[in-house]
Formats: structure tokens, sequence, C-alpha cells
């Protein structure tokens, strides 16, 4: 059976040294029966020569944004720390736009410990629909399921369940699904991709343990069978984007090269 999804990588703009950009983007070189990339865009204050820059050097490829998370959430208890982190993403969106991007992915953050879940929700979604409201007609942006963390901040959302409590809320909303960090959560995925196809845009992919670490290789030891996955993405016919997002040099071109003897 033929893949319909489309396959690609990670490429990291976190700083504004170009010198750095170059370097990334000549790596991809490396990597044969590359669809797309996707920009993890941790640094958002760009100028209209620098997104004309990177759009011209990505030309070959599909675009994806990750949107920038660092100290960032949508679910924080002070108000003016999320509207911060919306203008941030709004920015975002902007710059995906530029780029001609097809998704952009964002992280909910972390909440306070203090803060009940159903008010955690109400939040999330205050703070959600006017980002929905911003990019609609001009790009898709989805929302991911990140590592379970938990000290005086949670991480949001973690469990599918906790996706599926947002879907009841805003229906339209759309997902990344990370399904290395399902692996790390301890949380079953195969019938919440089979129900939500329609709705998973873009899918991460890395190598993970129960409970354990994540984002490594499948060229190393780990509880995600990549052969096993695959075959799911194929008999359920998912047509998006599957993003591989494994940390260290080796282990993305040794996991490349795996992923593509597994279609």
């Amino acid at each position: 059976m033929s893949a319909l999804f489309k396959k690609g990588l990670f490429l990291h703009i976190v700083s504004h040294d170009k010198r750095e950009w170059v370097r990334a983007i000549k790596e991809l070189g490396y990597f044969s029966g590359l669809d797309f990339v996707e920009v993890w865009l941790e640094e958002v204050d760009l100028s209209p020569g620098e997104i004309a820059w990177l759009k011209r050097r990505l030309d070959l490829y599909e675009i994806l944004i990750h949107a920038p998370f660092i100290n960032l959430t949508l679910v924080s208890s002070h108000q003016s720390i999320n509207r911060a982190t919306v203008g941030i993403l709004k920015k975002t969106i902007d710059i995906g736009v530029k780029l001609g991007a097809k998704v952009v992915t964002m992280h909910a953050g972390a909440f306070p410990l203090f803060l009940d879940q159903r008010e955690v929700r109400k939040i999330f979604v205050t703070n959600f629909r006017p980002l929905l409201n911003y990019a609609k007609g001009k790009i898709e942006i989805a929302v991911e399921n990140i590592s379970m963390k938990k000290s005086t901040q949670i991480s949001y959302p973690v469990l599918l369940e906790e996706l599926e409590d947002i879907r009841t809320l805003i229906p339209e909303i759309n997902f990344t699904l990370d399904v290395g960090h399902c692996v790390e959560n301890g949380d079953e995925f195969d019938g919440f991709l089979t129900k939500n196809k329609s709705r998973i845009k873009n899918i991460h992919l890395h190598n993970a343990i129960r409970k354990g670490g994540a984002h490594f290789g499948f060229n190393q030891q780990g509880d995600l069978k990549l052969k096993s996955f695959i075959k799911l993405l194929e008999d359920i016919g998912y047509s998006g984007f599957l993003s591989l997002e494994v940390l260290g040099e080796r282990d993305v071109k040794e996991s490349w090269k795996m992923l593509l003897k597994s279609l």
C-alpha cells in the first residue's frame, strides 16, 4: 500500500544568527525524498527581508511552522502572560502566511498546580479562539499534546482525552499528534488517530520510552515500533504531514533512512 502522507524534518530557527540558518538549510540536502520542512520558529522578530530570504532558500519544500513555546503559555493564571503569548503567536501566524506555510503547530503551555482542570480548559479556549479567528482563511493552526511534567506547573494538554475535551468546546480545532509523547506519557494513540485523522494535520514522530525519555532515534532501543506505526498510517489512509522530530545529527540521519525503508 502506498503512503498518502508527506514526510519531512525539523529546521531550527531559534536565533538571529544567519550562519546557523545557512548551515541547517544546507544539511537538508542530505535527505532524499524530503517533502517538507517544519520550521521551529522560536525567533519571531524577523524582518521582511529575513522572511523573504527564508522563503527563497526553502522553495524546494512545502513549509510547516512550529510556533515558539519556550517561556510561553496560553493557560497561565496571569492574563497578562496569556495576552503576551497570544501576541507572539499572532506574529508567528503572520510569518507562516508570508512563508506560504500549510500548518502552524502550537503548544498550550503549562498551568499552575492550584488551578482546576476545568478552569484550565476554559482559559485555554478563551485564549485559543482569538488565534483561530486570526488565522481563519489564511493558514491552519493545530494544538499539540505535550510531554507530562508536574511540579509547580503542569503541562497541558498531555493526554489525548484532554484533546478530546477541548474539541467538545472547539469542534473545529485541529491537532498535531505527537506519538512519541503519547508513548512517553503511557497514552494509547491508535483509536484517537483513527477517529480524528481528518483533524490531525501533522504528526510528530520520534522514538520514546514508556514513562521515560523521548526525541531519540529509531536506531536506538525504544517503545515506538516504526514499521508498525507506518502500517497503521497506511491502513487508515492518513494523508497529512509526518514530521521526524529526532534530536542529534546522527540519530536524525539514521532514523530518516529507516523511515524511507519502512514505506
